[in-house]
């Protein structure tokens, strides 16, 4: 995942859940650190910039669709 393509499914409005949303934001820190060796700047900085972002989504709220697919999925 990258953020050109993040911004891409904002734009098609292919995110249907929040929850979508955060796991590629998420993942993109995660490829950072999969693709970079960990003595690279790009691999500190995406544990730096995740933290950053980690507080950010957390105070995205769900909404009542949200709350509605969470409950269909656990029962």
């Amino acid at each position: 995942m990258w953020l050109t393509k993040v911004e891409e499914n904002l734009n098609k409005e292919m995110y249907t859940q929040r929850d979508i949303f955060k796991k590629d934001i998420i993942l993109i820190f995660e490829n950072a650190r999969v693709y970079n060796a960990k003595d690279t700047i790009f691999y500190k900085f995406a544990d730096i910039l995740q933290a950053y972002a980690q507080r950010l989504l957390d105070k995205l709220k769900e909404t009542k669709l949200d709350t509605e697919i969470r409950k269909k999925r656990q029962s």
